[in-house]
């Protein structure tokens, strides 16, 4: 694919806390979340990351753990306030999906984000559990 006079690269190697990332460009995708997408004149590509990792990362100053995704806790994808933002291993992502989606079918409005509220804190705190498991098996590991 090509893009500002160069081609466009879906992996980067430029870390979120470069500076460099806040003179990229913002794009709103088709899905609803913010994408940005830096040119790099030395190299004659573009690299993009999505705002929302971009903006966990930064928050957190780590990577997002590989097999980890970021969910939005308010379900709006445009919205990345590192507030509204949570790490959560893929299967606990999709797990927490199936049961928003059964939680909207039985109620709406202010009960339904309240509900959502105490779902989502439950999988956060099943992630965090996760987590420290995986660090304490690396300590073991070393």
């Amino acid at each position: 694919m090509e893009g500002h006079g160069g081609k466009y690269s879906v992996s980067t190697s430029i870390d979120s806390m470069d500076p460099k990332w806040d003179a990229a460009r913002r794009y709103m995708t088709s899905s609803g979340y913010w994408s940005l997408h830096l040119y790099l004149s030395e190299k004659r590509i573009t690299v993009c990351k999505q705002e929302h990792i971009l903006v966990w990362e930064r928050w957190h100053r780590k990577e997002v753990p590989r097999g980890w995704v970021i969910h939005h806790i308010n379900e709006n994808p445009s919205d990345n306030d590192p507030l509204n933002l949570i790490a959560l291993p893929k299967r606990l992502h999709r797990e927490l999906h199936v049961q928003l989606k059964h939680l909207k079918s039985q109620c709406c409005g202010f009960d339904y984000a309240i509900r959502r509220r105490d779902v989502t804190n439950e999988f956060l705190l099943r992630s965090t559990r996760l987590d420290d498991l995986r660090r304490q098996w690396r300590l073991e590991e070393n």
